[in-house]
C-alpha cells in the first residue's frame, strides 16, 4: 500500500514514472527530468534485504 502512495504522488507532481532495475535487483519507481534520473526505492523496514 506505501508504494502505492508514493507512485500516485510522484504522478501527482508531474512526473514520469517506470520501475527500473539496476545489477538484477529492482527499483520501486524511476522518474525522469530533462537529463536526470530518480531512483526511489519504497520499504517500511530497512532492515529487509
Amino acid at each position: 500500500m506505501i508504494e502505492n502512495i508514493v507512485y500516485m504522488e510522484l504522478l501527482f507532481r508531474g512526473n514520469r514514472v517506470a520501475v527500473g532495475n539496476v545489477d538484477g535487483n529492482e527499483i520501486d519507481f524511476v522518474t525522469f527530468d530533462t537529463d536526470k534520473r530518480h531512483y526511489y526505492q519504497v520499504t517500511s523496514d530497512l532492515h529487509q534485504e
